[in-house]
């Protein structure tokens, strides 16, 4: 039953499989979504790291800008108070690393690196070698106990006698 599944998985993992063929329809389907998830994070870090560099503690002609300080989290304005205290774009990209929109970005990364291309090929080499070695096993295991079983059924008898012969002689 076990080299059947093996065979199975194999099968699987072959290129043309029904595995690899839902893995890259998936990967089609969705890749829209993932150009959009980099580039909402792609902003939103640049967007933060702007605003730190210009952030509240710069003034650009004798003016201090409120919304960067409120955005990093560097303000001493009263109006902050009622905002995330680390800042509001600290707070949106926590938000969005912890959303099920990120998720499942990684989640089809995860995908791309072990059912496509390189890994995919790794993934498949390496239970086509257990595959072998799980047939070497199977045709040696099969020569050794069943075939050989008939021939060494003297042997057992044998044992089997000295076994019933030393219960008797430990009874009496």
């Amino acid at each position: 039953r076990t080299l059947s599944n093996l065979v199975d998985v194999a099968l699987a993992l072959d290129f043309d499989g029904q595995l690899t063929r839902v893995v890259r329809k998936a990967m089609n389907e969705t890749r829209a979504f993932a150009r959009q998830q980099e580039r909402l994070r792609s902003r939103l870090d640049h967007f933060d790291g702007v605003l730190r560099k210009m952030g509240a503690g710069t003034r650009v002609f004798s003016h201090r800008c409120v919304f960067c300080g409120l955005a990093t989290g560097n303000s001493t304005d009263s109006a902050s108070t009622n905002f995330a205290e680390e800042g509001i774009l600290p707070a949106m990209l926590s938000q969005v690393n912890e959303s099920s929109s990120e998720a499942m970005y990684q989640i089809r990364g995860s995908l791309a690196t072990v059912f496509t291309d390189d890994g995919l090929l790794s993934l498949a080499s390496r239970v086509k070698q257990v595959l072998g070695a799980f047939e070497v096993f199977h045709t040696a295991l099969w020569e050794n106990l069943v075939q050989s079983y008939p021939e060494r059924l003297p042997s057992v008898d044998v044992v089997e006698v000295m076994r019933t012969i030393g219960f008797g002689v430990a009874g009496a």
